[in-house]
């Protein structure tokens, strides 16, 4: 039995996106049932959430769709045949292994991230990505450690960190970067393309 509470999205399918193993990495989870997403089920929470709020052009989730925009480079539209094939060709996952609380107004706690990390070290295992990108500053702070690297990301916007980690365990051998949480106010999706792309042009060249 594995040692996390939710299931990745695409676990045990062998995707890429724009050549290259990608995991996404959010923060957390929120019980919260009047959103659509049951709450009986938590193995697979993860894959129902993608797959309402994601995949689905039937409404536009401020999470998904800045996320969708900030990695693609292209406009989340209702109309748009592009998000099912996103999702499909990549790997979503969030860090907190457990219910943080019923509304996103709640944070995870230092020891809610600390209780995670085998979780996290055993999702790279399972999903052996070749890229992690994580979606948020907080998750970035508190997250396992990895192995500082040298490749630095001159395309990030000003005054972000620029720094990047190497997650290396097994056959596990992934770079890792963040941008801002794409539910933060102001978060301005274009603002990370270049970023995004220079981080996976770097993990394709390595």
């Amino acid at each position: 039995m594995p040692i996390w509470t939710f299931d990745p999205w695409n676990l045990g399918n062998d995707v890429r996106y724009d050549g290259v193993r990608l995991l996404l990495l959010g923060e957390s989870h929120y019980d919260d049932a009047e959103e659509g997403v049951p709450s009986e089920d938590p193995r697979d929470w993860t894959a129902t959430a993608v797959t309402h709020w994601g995949r689905s052009p039937s409404r536009r989730q401020k999470f998904f769709a800045n996320t969708f925009e900030a990695v693609s480079g292209r406009e989340w539209t209702r109309d748009s045949g592009d998000l099912k094939p996103f999702w499909d060709s990549l790997y979503f996952a969030n860090y907190v292994q457990e219910y943080v609380g019923a509304t996103a107004h709640i944070r995870p706690t230092q020891a809610a991230f600390r209780r995670s990390q085998a979780a996290f070290w055993a999702m790279l295992r399972a999903i052996k990505p070749e890229a992690v990108l994580v979606l948020g500053r907080a998750t970035w702070r508190n997250m396992a450690d990895g192995e500082q690297s040298s490749i630095e990301l001159r395309e990030a916007p000003a005054g972000v960190h620029r720094a990047t980690e190497w997650y290396r365990a097994d056959e596990v051998d992934a770079l890792a970067a963040h941008i801002r949480h794409p539910s933060s106010p102001g978060f301005m999706p274009k603002e990370w393309v270049p970023m995004i792309r220079e981080f996976l042009e770097a993990v394709r060249n390595r």
